[in-house]
């Protein structure tokens, strides 16, 4: 990826996982969760979205992180989308964007997760 930022305003890639029931026991092992439908599993499926894409440059540095929950966890497909929106102007070797990931199952809304991001300005 040449660093380039996508474009603001609308998700722009899409990924799809299933989470199984051994998924949801082994994020809460990794966890610690003691619960049968961990939360950290949307961190997961953020984190599997964003690499399917493959379009974070290696130098960007995230600065802080928030999840809404509007659902358990629960086994089926999810489906994760991504946006991305420019938060300001650029500095001298960053611009500050925030990372949407919006995760859905059987069309109704999981979770829904931001980041904000220091993108490095390519040149």
């Amino acid at each position: 990826m040449t660093g380039l930022i996508p474009p603001s305003g609308a998700p722009f890639f899409r990924s799809t996982q299933l989470v199984t029931d051994d998924m949801l026991a082994q994020c809460a092992r990794l966890t610690g969760e003691r619960s049968p439908a961990p939360l950290g599993i949307g961190c997961v499926l953020a984190l599997r979205a964003l690499c399917d894409w493959g379009g974070l440059p290696a130098a960007a540095i995230m600065r802080s992180y928030r999840a809404t929950w509007y659902g358990e966890p629960a086994i089926g497909a999810h489906v994760t989308t991504i946006e991305v929106q420019t938060r300001g102007a650029s500095r001298t070797r960053y611009t500050p964007v925030t990372l949407k990931y919006a995760t859905a199952r059987d069309g109704q809304s999981v979770v829904e997760q931001q980041q904000d991001v220091l993108w490095p300005i390519t040149g």
